[in-house]
């Protein structure tokens, strides 16, 4: 028996079990807090996906029809409810992310305020209290699962369990699945597909590049087979380019954003200096062979989208500070929405050709909430991709010079941050996604992405503090309390 040991009173021996068993207690309880986060996590995104009406794709009721089931409410307040808890055993690491994203509460703020004016009041109103639920949920998320590898691969779980459902009734059940215009699946329309599957490649890709194994590394690569296959049929030309697009460029936005900083200057300088040579060289061509420069674009509708542009830009004209109110422009109620009384092509409620979406999410940001709302937005859009390159950048280097053996497996997570935003700021030129209030999909998957990198900021910020306390200045009347102290004693 040591002296110290020996010297132990039964009081203190009592005081340190006790100790040890409040630590275990504690440990368990935030061993349960992961598991109800991951929990929340993979169910929130298998129903952001899914939604409550599989198979069905009568685009015009979708949205309305969602909403408004007992379904929708009652799996959205239970994930709520579940996501209280984690808030509360992570308070803390919850009021620092709220402070680190004051601005997205101000854009929320604004908002709420626009479902004052509304066109549909109740419609806005249902929708972004929506909105607002998941915001919570998604704090709960960011803050409640502590490692990056077990946050992607629940996100990755959940997407290929989509994709095969998607892939199995393509293949066995095609009357079912099958539209018109391309393979639809269990989701409203091809376009939604399409952006599914999108996503889900880069999710899945991101994992494999996580594995440690060969054998787990080929079957996930063989998932994101699966998963580009079901794009291809889904005939969403903007999400299939996308794709395919950050397939090639993945690697070369990794390769500059942690490189050296010349490296970083030459591409920010010889990106726009070669398309200003092709432009010259495009008006050489044509100055020679008499060719009108702006011939590539006659005719140009990008799938008759033009059309939908020039209404929504008469209808941005009427309201353009305020817009129409949150959500409440498209798949509202039928005597109130304006398209409908506009006679155009697009608003044929007979032959069920009706648009639910002005497919430019920029556009149906400002039609809804005006240029307050369009322009925070956008802005707010800048800083998280911003973020995500400088986080992708300062990333800590990997063990062994591999991409994926790093000791918190935060790149692969990064890497698909920094990819997702830059190509969904893209997608939104073409299709209705961020913060679009009738389609939760894209509007709620990219607040993940965000809540990462804003809490990977604030973590970095602490961090620096921590290590370099001769940047902490204490505050001016501490200082002087301080000084007034010493010159008591």
């Amino acid at each position: 028996m040591s002296p110290g040991h020996a010297a132990q009173t039964p009081l203190t021996r009592w005081r340190s079990t006790r100790a040890r068993h409040d630590a275990d207690r504690r440990y368990a309880i935030l061993g349960w807090i992961d598991r109800i986060a991951i929990l929340v996590f993979f169910v929130l995104i298998l129903y952001t996906l899914v939604g409550s009406t599989p198979f069905q794709h009568e685009v015009i009721d979708t949205a309305r029809n969602t909403e408004g089931s007992s379904l929708n409410r009652y799996i959205w307040f239970a994930l709520l409810g579940l996501s209280l808890p984690v808030l509360w055993a992570r308070f803390t690491a919850t009021l620092g992310l709220l402070k680190a994203i004051w601005p997205l509460l101000l854009l929320y703020m604004w908002f709420g305020l626009t479902t004052l004016w509304a066109i549909d009041p109740a419609a806005s109103q249902r929708r972004f209290l929506s909105y607002s639920i998941a915001l919570v949920i998604a704090l709960a998320v960011t803050v409640g699962i502590r490692r990056s590898r077990t946050y992607l691969a629940t996100m990755a779980a959940a997407c290929a369990l989509v994709m095969l459902i998607d892939f199995a009734s393509w293949i066995f059940l095609p009357s079912l699945s099958m539209t018109k215009l391309g393979l639809a699946g269990l989701h409203s329309q091809k376009n939604t597909l399409g952006f599914i599957a999108m996503f889900s490649s880069f999710v899945i890709a991101a994992c494999a590049l996580g594995q440690k194994t060969l054998i787990t590394r080929l079957l996930w690569w063989g998932m994101v087979a699966v998963t580009l296959l079901v794009l291809a049929a889904s005939q969403s030309k903007t999400s299939l380019i996308l794709a395919l697009s950050a397939f090639l460029l993945a690697p070369v936005i990794t390769l500059v954003a942690r490189g050296s900083v010349a490296l970083i200057w030459i591409s920010v300088v010889m990106i726009p200096l070669v398309a200003v040579l092709a432009l010259f060289l495009w008006l050489g061509i044509c100055g020679i062979s008499g060719i009108d420069p702006m011939s590539p674009l006659h005719g140009v509708t990008f799938t008759s989208r033009t059309d939908v542009w020039s209404y929504v830009l008469s209808e941005i004209a009427k309201h353009p500070w305020t817009g129409a109110g949150f959500g409440s422009f498209w798949d509202i109620d039928p005597a109130l929405q304006p398209s409908l009384r506009s006679g155009l092509w697009f608003a044929d409620i007979e032959n069920n050709n009706v648009a639910n979406e002005a497919h430019n999410g920029y556009l149906d940001l400002t039609v809804t909430t005006g240029y307050i709302g369009s322009i925070g937005a956008i802005l707010l859009l800048a800083r998280w991709i911003w973020l995500a390159f400088r986080t992708l950048r300062t990333m800590p280097d990997t063990i062994g010079g591999h991409l994926v053996t790093g000791p918190d497996k935060d790149l692969p997570l990064a890497i698909l941050s920094t990819i997702f935003l830059v190509f969904f700021a893209y997608h939104n030129l073409l299709e209705s996604s961020y913060f679009y209030a009738s389609n939760y999909i894209g509007g709620l998957i990219f607040l993940f992405f965000a809540l990462k990198v804003e809490q990977w900021n604030r973590d970095g910020k602490v961090a620096a503090k921590n290590l370099r306390p001769d940047r902490q200045r204490p505050l001016p009347w501490r200082a002087l309390r301080e000084s007034a102290l010493a010159g008591r004693s």
